[in-house]
């Protein structure tokens, strides 16, 4: 991610500066975590998968491409798409 700061301006006496698209992984395991306290699952696999000492939006957004092939169960296997209405497809045509 880029970020282009046309007129760089210093901070001012009294502020202090903290990037919000930069998480440690309790936080970034925080904004995956359900009010009963349980992580997600994606969560869960893609930070063992990839351990960082800082995450950011690029890994919530691996996250969420990752969640997406389970979202409808088979369907996005059968179709490459994430839907859950039901087409005939060329393998149904044998079971009528």
């Amino acid at each position: 991610m880029r970020v282009q700061i046309c007129e760089p301006r210093p901070i001012p006496e009294g502020y202090t500066y903290i990037r919000c698209d930069h998480y440690s992984p309790a936080q970034f395991r925080q904004h995956y975590t359900d009010e009963n306290g349980n992580v997600s699952i994606h969560c869960l696999e893609y930070m063992e998968a990839y351990p960082k000492d800082i995450y950011t939006i690029s890994d919530k957004i691996a996250i969420r491409e990752m969640a997406k092939q389970h979202q409808v169960g088979s369907m996005h296997d059968i179709t490459g798409h994430n839907t859950t209405k039901r087409y005939a497809y060329d393998y149904d045509k044998w079971r009528k």
